[in-house]
């Protein structure tokens, strides 16, 4: 079981997928796990499922060695209220050209 304590922030990179026996026995070279996101795990499907035992994982996902996620870390956004609890939507993109439509929930 991992156990991802305070603010949850972090992003685990399983190297050798020793957590995925534990997480879905689904095999993977490697994996990614971090908590929530499950706006990734739902454009993601078929490469980050659902763990077998969800509670057990505290609402984390692993998504498999093709999916990398990074953490973006802002600073010195200026002025502070144009930003304030706005949303932000990424997505890789396979094309320069290829546009997404931003779909809040």
């Amino acid at each position: 079981m991992l156990y991802m304590i305070g603010l949850k922030k972090d992003v685990i990179y399983d190297a050798d997928c020793s957590f995925c026996s534990q997480f879905d026995s689904v095999s993977r070279t490697s994996a990614t796990i971090t908590y929530s996101f499950n706006h990734i795990a739902s454009y993601h499907v078929d490469k980050c499922p659902a763990a077998q035992s969800p509670t057990k994982w505290d609402n984390t996902i692993m998504c498999d060695q093709t999916i990398k996620i990074r953490r973006v870390w802002f600073t010195n956004i200026l002025p502070l209220e144009s930003f304030r609890s706005q949303f932000m939507l990424a997505a890789e993109l396979t094309d320069i050209n290829q546009y997404i439509a931003a779909k809040p929930d």
